[in-house]
């Protein structure tokens, strides 16, 4: 009989406390409570918040959709952004 371990015994993936400068960092989270289905996104540069939304969606969706929403609508956002560039 094969031994499979719990997954309790496995460490904690956790996400990285530092972000790496010079690049834009999207956070994102789709959930789907009663029915209820929502999808939120951060864009974040360094220590600022470029941009915050919140969407609703359709009670069919999933959360796995909705996160993946957020992601696109991040995304478009940033094409939108006026950013200023390093000239070095």
């Amino acid at each position: 009989m094969r031994y499979w371990p719990h997954l309790a015994d496995f460490p904690l993936i956790t996400a990285p406390r530092v972000l790496v400068h010079n690049l834009i960092n999207i956070i994102k989270d789709g959930s789907k409570i009663v029915g209820k289905v929502g999808a939120d996104a951060v864009i974040i540069t360094e220590d600022t918040v470029l941009r915050q939304s919140k969407y609703r969606l359709h009670g069919k969706c999933s959360n796995d959709r909705a996160g993946l929403v957020a992601i696109l609508r991040a995304l478009e956002q940033i094409q939108n952004l006026d950013l200023i560039e390093d000239s070095e």
